[in-house]
């Protein structure tokens, strides 16, 4: 009975927060099969633990925090199945995903929130052992606040100052470019992207033109580009 009501909730859930999943499953499915094939071709990175240890992602010092909260509440009754149950979920995503030589650190998005919960469970019981060890009960209190704002400390100026300087202002060219190619083109128009750009298929189909996905590496004929009104294939990477 709480497993059928486990699988009824994860339903509800999915359905509530992902209802292109409900409206429109066959695009959901195709466009995760297209990312699946660019996967395949992508240059290769490192891998997505390891993008978790760097300081401008998530960083050592809280996955230690994390570590320590996820043996605490494994060795808690009331919530080691769902410590387990978590473990096994992302040992199979990354499994899984891991097969790709292509490795962004979004790939495991899916796991950081619970990893936040079990570090400042973490952080607790350090602080708790502490307070114990020395018999000052008030001193946990501190130690809360000192590895709290510790933690936030590494995670400003580590990661979130990074991402502050550098990303917080950057914008998907992709989308850039299908919103200028919806308001320059007509259904008569023919528009050619370069495959190697992975636009989604779901975002090419907004395009109110003639749209054909290309290898950019395919050499066109004068008489094939003379068909489209647009080429799109990105940056040149030749100088001069």
């Amino acid at each position: 009975m709480l497993a059928l009501s486990a699988l009824g909730g994860a339903v509800t859930a999915a359905i509530l927060t992902m209802p292109a999943l409900v409206l429109r499953l066959d695009g959901v499915m195709e466009d995760l099969r297209y990312l699946s094939r660019q996967y395949q071709h992508c240059a290769a990175t490192k891998s997505s633990f390891r993008s978790l240890m760097d300081t401008h992602e998530v960083g050592w010092v809280v996955l230690i925090f994390a570590a320590t909260g996820l043996l605490v509440l494994a060795r808690s009754a009331r919530w080691r199945s769902l410590t387990i149950g978590f473990v096994a979920t992302s040992s199979i995503l990354y499994a899984y995903l891991g097969r790709y030589r292509f490795q962004p650190l979004r790939n495991l998005l899916p796991v950081l929130p619970f990893l936040g919960i079990a570090a400042a469970v973490g952080i607790v019981a350090i602080s708790d052992t502490l307070a114990r060890r020395f018999h000052r009960p008030r001193a946990a209190v501190v130690c809360v606040v000192v590895l709290t704002t510790a933690v936030s400390a590494v995670l400003v100026v580590g990661g979130l100052r990074s991402h502050f300087d550098t990303r917080l202002h950057l914008s998907d060219s992709r989308v850039r470019a299908r919103e200028w190619l919806q308001e320059h083109t007509t259904d008569r128009d023919g528009v050619l992207i370069a495959t190697e750009l992975a636009f989604l298929p779901s975002e090419l189909r907004r395009i109110h033109a003639q749209v054909v996905a290309r290898s950019a590496a395919r050499e066109l004929s004068a008489a094939e580009k003379a068909t489209f009104r647009f080429i799109v294939v990105g940056p040149s990477r030749e100088r001069g």
